[in-house]
């Protein structure tokens, strides 16, 4: 069933599509930012509070495409670096 009738289909290969075939095939890496309870109350500046401890924290996350698992999880106090963020998933 259509979930949106009346609008035109998606082209079927819009783009590059990538299909997971087993368990540890393909893994989806997010890098979020979680405010505390300080907060990030504001977003312009001369207001702006830094993205960094103790007004958020950053989080690492890793899934499984096939299983849709959590394979790892890393807590950061400022925004990470490349090599933090490539020995994280190294430790995979």
């Amino acid at each position: 069933m259509d979930p949106c009738p009346g609008r035109p289909p998606l082209p079927r290969h819009a783009g590059r599509v990538v299909t997971a075939k087993r368990p540890d095939h393909v893994h989806h890496v997010d890098l979020t930012v979680v405010p505390t309870s300080l907060g990030m109350w504001t977003s312009w500046s001369p207001f702006a509070l830094p993205q960094a401890w103790p007004f958020c924290w950053w989080v690492a996350v890793v899934v499984d495409h096939y299983s849709r698992r959590a394979m790892g999880l890393a807590v950061f106090s400022k925004q990470p670096t490349s090599v933090q963020v490539r020995t994280f998933l190294g430790r995979l």
